[in-house]
């Protein structure tokens, strides 16, 4: 083997442990970013959850609010019925 291919074997070898290399630290980098956006997710999903809860107790209030403004509906209109009876009672 003459010495320029053994210059360019090394050469090759060099290349190969610098992209090994990078390839190495690039995997490490995005290791990191895969943890960090699974921390993410987890937040997120947990904020979602608690969104959930808050808009189900907002809609359970919603509910109770129609239901309650129903009833006052018909409260008024058996007051109003029971004041115009006893009108009637004192006019008579």
């Amino acid at each position: 083997m003459d010495l320029s291919k053994l210059e360019l074997l090394e050469s090759r070898i060099t290349k190969v442990v610098q992209l090994l290399t990078q390839l190495r630290e690039q995997n490490t980098s995005l290791k990191k970013q895969a943890h960090s956006l699974q921390q993410e997710l987890i937040a997120k999903e947990e904020e979602l959850r608690r969104l959930q809860k808050e808009n189900e107790a907002i809609c359970n209030r919603e509910e109770e609010f129609k239901q309650l403004s129903q009833e006052r509906v018909i409260i008024k209109d058996r007051l109003e019925g029971m004041l115009e009876t006893l009108n009637q009672l004192n006019i008579d």
